[in-house]
C-alpha cells in the first residue's frame, strides 16, 4: 500500500514497507548511565571541598571589610571608631569609641574566632571580647586574628597600623 499526499511545494510519502521505529538500545542507555556515574563520582567531592572552604574565605573577607569601612567611617565622620571581636558569640561589632553605639554587626556563619591578637604585644584574647581602635586619621591599632571552620581549616586576618589587611591559609 502506497499513500502519496501532495500539499502545494512540500509532499509527504509514507511507504509501510519501510517505516522504522528508531530507539536506542538497552546497551546504550547502559554504558550513558555508567558515564554519568563516573562523572557524578568524581565531581560531588570537589564541589563538597569547594562549599565548606568558601565559608571561611567568605568570613575572612566579611572581616577585612568590615575593617575597610571602619577607616572609611573614622576618616569620614571624623570620629574615632571600636571593632569589636566577640570570641564567644562569634560575632564582629563596630561601635563609635564615646557612645558604644553600634554602627554594623556581622555574625559569622558556621565560622568561629579562634584568638585576636590586639596591638604589638603579642597577647592574644581566645575567649570573651578584643577591640581594635579605628582613629580619625585612617590609622587603626595593629591587629591578627584567626578563623577557623568546622572542618578545623583556617585563615589568618592580620591588620597593620595603616589598615591594609592581609589573609593567609595556614
Amino acid at each position: 500500500m502506497r499513500l502519496h499526499l501532495d500539499c502545494g511545494s512540500a509532499a509527504l510519502d509514507m511507504n509501510s514497507d519501510r517505516t522504522r521505529i528508531q530507539a536506542f538500545s538497552l546497551v546504550e542507555l547502559f554504558m550513558v548511565m555508567t558515564i554519568l556515574g563516573f562523572t557524578a563520582a568524581i565531581v560531588f567531592p570537589m564541589v563538597g571541598r569547594s562549599l565548606r572552604g568558601s565559608r571561611l574565605r567568605a568570613a575572612a573577607r566579611e572581616t577585612v571589610m568590615l575593617g575597610r569601612y571602619a577607616r572609611s567611617m573614622a576618616v569620614l565622620n571624623q570620629e574615632s571608631l571600636v571593632l569589636v571581636f566577640d570570641l564567644d558569640a562569634h560575632t564582629m561589632a563596630l561601635l563609635t569609641e564615646r557612645s558604644r553605639e553600634a554602627r554594623k554587626t556581622r555574625t559569622l556563619d558556621k565560622v568561629r574566632i579562634d584568638w585576636v591578637e590586639i596591638g604589638e604585644t603579642g597577647m592574644q584574647a581566645t575567649d570573651g571580647q578584643a577591640e581594635a581602635l579605628y582613629r580619625n586619621n585612617g590609622t587603626c591599632v595593629p591587629y591578627r586574628l584567626r578563623l577557623r571552620d568546622e572542618q578545623g581549616q583556617t585563615i589568618l586576618v592580620d591588620v597593620d597600623r595603616f589598615s591594609s589587611a592581609t589573609t593567609e591559609n595556614e
